[in-house]
């Protein structure tokens, strides 16, 4: 058997027609679909490859990528502002494949029965003849598909606990955001009408497929502004995709533009639904304005009512700012990833460097006067 799964391993770059075929009828999800992955096609290829991986099991779809040296360091904790480990790091670039989408990290992108530790290890293998990697991230919602102890006794795979995904679960009592705000503490209440006051001087506007192209170089700059200041970040995203997900109906993708009063776009987000779930990706800020009116965590609560006026699930608001996050009434996943490293000497040298990656530290806030669960 275990013969029969390592020769019908097929890895692509791309489909074809009858591939598009065969790959849409193992799919479960429309995030895993070809239909939607197809938009990452788009994506620089000198930063990141996409590969559709198949098997006698299901799909994979997952991506090579290059991440700089200073962003990995900034995972280490620091000590009296010195880390041996992120300094020794910061002059190189390491090239990983990553299963999973790099651009939507808290996404399941593969549809299969759960895979086997040397099936796992058989996908790598033939990747790294194929492409001549040495690293491969598995993320946490790829690594809750396996059986994480029996990974445990391969000394290849290396585990490290992942940023956690921060999202606020929608009771069926919220309505309106009223709802929310008479089950959150007077506390939070006080923060709320602040920030929506500061921010009562912009103008919000839909960014649709008619518009985008007179918005979309601000849109560029205030993304990068973003990126730019993340301190760990995967490879850089394509801002031109969001045309193409306008034009895909099934996704229902929505940008919102938020304009000073000279009508210059200050600050934009974005969001898409899908099975009852709103997921919060890609944003942009003036970090000037954003001083001044409080505008991310404007966007926030406009995320979340948002999600209340559309009757989702959850919000999903992503990895980073998790404390901010927190204030909303935003929960943590917390939940462990692993990388493993293929080539022998480079597991044995770095080793150490990944069993001290440790996420920072926060203040989780509770603004609720009581915890609603859907319920």
């Amino acid at each position: 058997m275990d013969s029969y799964f390592k020769n019908n391993i097929h890895l692509n770059t791309s489909l074809n027609p009858k591939e598009v075929i065969k790959w849409e009828n193992k799919n479960n999800s429309y995030l895993s679909s070809y239909s939607f992955l197809k938009h990452f096609n788009l994506l620089n290829r000198q930063s990141t490859i996409p590969l559709y991986i198949t098997h006698p099991k299901g799909n994979l779809y997952g991506h090579i990528i290059k991440l700089k040296g200073k962003k990995i360091g900034n995972y280490y904790k620091t000590k009296n502002n010195f880390n041996l480990q992120s300094l020794l790091l910061r002059p190189f670039s390491l090239e990983f494949f990553c299963f999973g989408n790099t651009h939507l990290s808290n996404v399941s992108t593969s549809c299969e029965t759960p895979l086997k530790m040397v099936e796992v290890v058989q996908i790598i293998e033939r990747i790294k003849v194929r492409h001549k990697i040495n690293f491969f991230l598995l993320p946490d919602h790829f690594l809750k598909q396996l059986n994480a102890e029996e990974l445990a006794k391969n000394n290849r795979f290396h585990f490290f606990d992942s940023e956690p995904v921060m999202a606020i679960e929608i009771p069926i009592h919220w309505k309106t955001i009223n709802d929310y705000l008479a089950d959150i503490k007077s506390k939070y209440k006080k923060r709320y009408r602040s920030i929506i006051k500061k921010s009562k001087s912009f103008k919000t506007i839909e960014i649709n497929l008619e518009n985008i192209d007179k918005y979309i170089t601000s849109i560029k700059n205030l993304y990068s502004n973003v990126y730019k200041r993340s301190s760990f970040s995967g490879p850089p995203f394509n801002i031109n995709i969001f045309s193409s997900f306008l034009a895909d109906i099934e996704l229902n993708f929505k940008i919102k533009g938020y304009l000073d009063c000279n009508n210059n776009l200050i600050a934009f987000s974005s969001y898409f639904i899908v099975d009852q779930i709103l997921y919060s990706y890609y944003i942009g800020l003036d970090y000037t304005e954003n001083l001044k009116h409080n505008t991310y965590n404007r966007m926030l609560y406009d995320k979340l009512e948002l999600g209340i006026k559309n009757k989702v699930k959850s919000v999903i608001y992503g990895r980073t700012a998790h404390e901010f996050k927190s204030t909303i009434g935003a929960i943590p996943s917390n939940s462990k990833s692993a990388v493993y490293i293929s080539n022998s000497i480079l597991n044995l040298v770095l080793k150490p460097f990944v069993s001290r990656l440790e996420i920072k530290t926060w203040v989780q806030r509770n603004p609720f006067k009581k915890m609603y669960f859907n319920s």
